[in-house]
């Protein structure tokens, strides 16, 4: 993008509204750039049509998703390692002092 920052995020922002409000085929331009207060030559200086400007969204929806799930599943994970951990220090407790273990019903 050559677009000064805050265009470009009002470009994107627009575009994203559009396609949300409309289906793809009824999708315009020109709501697009109009709602983002930016020449029609601007638009076509960064994208040679909607599809491209419609794959670029999605692109960057899906690196979001990505984004999204690693951090989830790295959640997950380091909620299952400490209790697996627990698990196994309550386990190796339990077979080296089977003794003190007898009142909690181990």
């Amino acid at each position: 993008f050559h677009l000064p920052e805050e265009k470009r995020q009002k470009l994107l922002a627009a575009a994203r509204h559009e396609f949300a409000r409309t289906s793809y085929a009824d999708a315009s331009i020109n709501r697009m750039i109009r709602e983002a207060g930016i020449p029609r030559g601007s638009f076509y200086m960064y994208f040679a049509d909607k599809e491209e400007l419609f794959r670029y969204l999605t692109e960057e929806y899906a690196q979001r998703l990505v984004g999204l799930m690693e951090r989830f599943l790295k959640e997950k994970m380091e909620i299952c390692s400490r209790r697996l951990s627990g698990c196994l220090i309550l386990h190796w407790t339990a077979a080296g002092n089977r003794r003190l273990m007898r009142p909690l019903g181990i």
